[in-house]
């Protein structure tokens, strides 16, 4: 994931193969006038170095922004965003990222300036 800055962070909590795939957008919200796209995924996959903070957990919440979109579509009519397919390409000044549900609603948006995982929380 080339374009989130600190996507290290993930990987260091869940292990290099870690993937957004099975995993639940609980959340998602959108700043068109500021450029700015947040996600707040929930996930069930392995913790394999938790924080020393961590008691216990069921799930973990990441929290994502992605800042300078241009561009943003959605179709969201489900009750959950199961997440099948997340895949970001980068293009020639800008990235696209298409997030697609196991029930075929989907996220689609180009942005400019990265992403960045602001959080990760257990729950």
């Amino acid at each position: 994931m080339e374009s989130i800055d600190n996507f290290f962070v993930l990987y260091d909590t869940f292990g290099d193969d870690f993937d957004f795939i099975g995993s639940e957008i609980d959340c998602i919200r959108s700043e068109t006038f500021a450029g700015r796209l947040s996600m707040d995924i929930i996930t069930d996959h392995d913790v394999k170095k938790p924080s020393p903070r961590w008691t216990e957990w069921e799930r973990i919440c990441v929290g994502i922004d992605f800042f300078g979109v241009r561009e943003m579509h959605t179709k969201i009519v489900s009750d959950k965003f199961i997440i099948k397919k997340f895949e970001i390409k980068s293009n020639t000044d800008s990235y696209s990222m298409k997030v697609v549900s196991e029930n075929g609603d989907f996220i689609i948006a180009e942005y400019g300036a990265g992403g960045m995982v602001q959080n990760i929380k257990p729950l």
